[in-house]
């Protein structure tokens, strides 16, 4: 949101759920054991009251993961995921500088999408067994990463 009074065409409406939700926040100091956490990734849009003391005074900057943490973010949206033979956390963390663990994350949901896409594409009736065992397992494969990690960037701008 935008500090109040700064204009716009739908500034009231901002201007009066700020102003609300000042109101309910210092209600909380009477409660015990409350704690209200908030996150945004535009800090320099909050208006300028949300961060007087006994509001959000305290603010922590969580920085973008390191190389080794990309690995680690990986490595947990991968696991227990079929990947084709090759597929490289180490690789991948090289590649994805700059993107949030969110972003990672995103990146192995899509890929397993489209792993799982394929198969349905190839084959009428995925579910058909032979001896007991599925027919067609989706895997996880580079090509699948490569086009999530594009929708990501595209999708987020980064």
């Amino acid at each position: 949101t935008t500090s109040r009074g700064s204009g716009g065409s739908d500034s009231h409406v901002g201007e009066r759920v700020i102003s609300q939700f000042l109101t309910e926040l210092d209600g909380v100091e009477e409660l015990e054991g409350v704690v209200v956490l908030a996150a945004t990734n535009r800090p320099d849009l909050l208006d300028p009251a949300l961060l007087r003391p006994g509001r959000f005074d305290i603010q922590v900057e969580i920085s973008l993961p390191d190389r080794q943490e990309r690995k680690e973010i990986f490595a947990i949206g991968l696991r227990n995921k079929p990947l084709a033979e090759g597929i490289s956390t180490d690789a991948l963390a090289e590649q994805t500088e700059g993107l949030s663990g969110a972003e990672l994350q995103a990146i192995c949901r899509r890929a397993a999408l489209e792993a799982i896409r394929a198969v349905v594409a190839r084959s009428p009736d995925p579910t058909t067994t032979e001896g007991g065992e599925t027919k067609r397992q989706p895997v996880i494969t580079q090509a699948n990463l490569e086009q999530a990690l594009k929708e990501v960037r595209a999708t987020w701008g980064t």
